[in-house]
């Protein structure tokens, strides 16, 4: 199958912890079990002025609406040390920045906007590859809406979201809802909505195909209230998707 991966993260190019080291094993595994496999991460300043690979400019250039502006990409390509392919979507006004998600301990104001705008990038470069991807794989909170996304527009991917932390759920102000330019039926209890907030995790739960926990056992832990983080009940009332990683004994 042809797999691409949206992360905020990746090692050994961009990371903060265990994200990076996660999706950069689960890229590496697929590709071993013979998937063709492809990342797309945000083109952050640290990978810009690192080392740590070197980058080429892509021939493709597009447009994605956040809210009321349309906003030019581009996208840079390279390679993990293991020779998976990564996408970089471009945007100095989002990512030219000393820090991912935020600095000195405080998130940044507009990080609702800056991963609504990389995960709308990361489904229009899906449009343009090809052959395109059969299977769209979504980590974390800030790729979350992509699920939601794909299933508002009908688009022919399959969806699959991995959470990997139930406790980082990217809940911002209802405002910000706008910024996905979603029907306003979205923002309910069938939706992104969350006691008033927008909670990008709920969102990708309920619209994903599959929900892909990090153990067999947290499966069922997420649907109690000590390991939910709120969340329980709506992993409850989709427990018909939710699957966990085996474990390495149980996989030899």
């Amino acid at each position: 199958m042809k797999i691409l991966v949206a992360s905020s993260e990746l090692s050994p190019l961009a990371r903060t912890g265990g994200l990076a080291d996660a999706v950069a094993e689960l890229t590496t595994e697929l590709s071993r079990l013979g998937h063709e496999v492809s990342v797309v991460i945000p083109y952050y300043r640290s990978i810009r002025e690192g080392k740590v690979a070197k980058t080429k400019k892509a021939r493709v250039k597009f447009n994605v609406q956040v809210g009321n502006a349309g906003i030019p990409v581009d996208v840079f390509e390279t390679q993990t040390p293991e020779g998976v392919q990564v996408f970089l979507i471009a945007r100095d006004e989002y990512f030219d920045r000393s820090g991912f998600y935020g600095v000195d301990g405080r998130d940044y104001q507009d990080n609702a906007a800056r991963f609504i705008y990389f995960t709308r990038a990361a489904i229009e470069l899906a449009g343009r590859m090809n052959p395109s991807p059969e299977i769209l794989l979504a980590n974390g909170w800030q790729t979350a809406l992509l699920p939601v996304f794909v299933a508002e527009r009908r688009l022919p991917y399959r969806t699959i979201l991995t959470p990997q932390s139930l406790a980082f759920q990217g809940n911002f102000w209802s405002y910000d809802f706008a910024l996905t330019n979603l029907p306003g039926d979205y923002f309910s209890a069938h939706g992104v909505e969350y006691y008033g907030s927008m909670n990008c995790l709920k969102g990708g739960i309920l619209f994903a195909n599959a929900v892909v926990l990090p153990s067999e056992r947290f499966v069922w832990e997420a649907q109690t209230p000590e390991h939910g983080f709120g969340l329980e009940n709506v992993l409850r009332e989709h427990q018909h998707k939710l699957y966990g990683i085996p474990s390495s004994e149980q996989v030899k």
